[in-house]
């Protein structure tokens, strides 16, 4: 079988076991077998300059143990999806 990761950006605007959740019945729905999930705040997708306010953001270890929670079975990774040119 093909080994499949999903990368989730999350909102992190409200209840983060709510959101996750909300993702792994969409990919229950789609039928889909993930090998991994990785996560990331959808705030590690700006650029914050040196010197800036960083924008507000759950701690990742919150963020985490949430997708922990919504996906128990399978591996979890994180770390940005963006990247610099």
């Amino acid at each position: 079988p093909v080994e499949t990761t999903l990368e989730c950006v999350v909102s992190c605007i409200g209840d983060l076991d709510a959101e996750l959740s909300g993702v792994a019945s969409m990919v229950r729905q789609a039928g889909l077998e993930l090998s991994a999930i990785a996560v990331s705040p959808s705030v590690d997708r700006q650029s914050t300059p040196p010197g800036s306010a960083w924008p507000q953001c759950p701690p990742l270890e919150d963020v985490y143990a949430a997708a922990r929670r919504a996906f128990p079975d399978i591996r979890l990774g994180g770390g940005m999806f963006s990247y610099f040119t």
